[in-house]
């Protein structure tokens, strides 16, 4: 299949206006893990979450990246209103849109490490361009080498397979 133009960046502000989301505990009672009057994120700025388990960070980046709705308000990248997309569609923005690397990666074991960085752009209307399938190799037996706990190889596999075309780490940097 010829490439195609690779899917274009997020760009513009990320805005969180009146955001809230509503869990219950184990007990079924409901409470509010996440409640952001109003943040709003410049394109290029670095922005850290921290906090003690279970606090809300992964659920604040689920709802960031689409994976979750919120019980309230709005999401936008730069105009965009993704929380009132439709599944599908926050499914296919996402895709198009941005990358997103998981805690625990989330790789496949049973394939090695090419295999993994490749595998979102098979679902995806866009495929490598010859230049990007021509990156500086690694030699035959790395790129063969199944996926181990390693954290640091992991992480550059994940970077790398959640965005293959805006990916921090080359190919030869793996």
């Amino acid at each position: 299949m010829p490439a195609s133009p690779s899917p274009e960046p997020a760009t513009g502000r990320l805005t969180l206006e009146n955001l809230a989301l509503d869990h219950r505990d184990a007990d079924g009672q409901p409470f509010r893990l996440i409640d952001i009057p109003l943040l709003a994120i410049e394109p290029g700025s670095r922005f850290g979450v921290s906090g003690p388990s279970g606090c809300g960070k992964s659920s604040l980046l689920h709802l960031v990246a689409g994976l979750l709705r919120p019980s309230r308000g709005r999401i936008l990248w730069h105009d965009r209103a993704v929380s009132e997309l439709s599944e599908s569609g926050r499914d296919r923005w996402r895709r198009e849109t941005i990358g997103f690397v998981f805690q625990d990666f989330h790789l496949i074991p049973e394939l090695d490490i090419a295999a993994n960085i490749a595998l979102p752009a098979s679902f995806s209307a866009w495929r490598l361009s010859g230049t990007e399938k021509d990156a500086p190799p690694l030699s035959p037996t790395a790129w063969a080498c199944p996926i181990r706990a390693a954290a640091p190889p992991c992480f550059r596999v994940a970077s790398s397979s959640a965005s293959p075309s805006r990916a921090p780490f080359s190919a030869g940097r793996l």
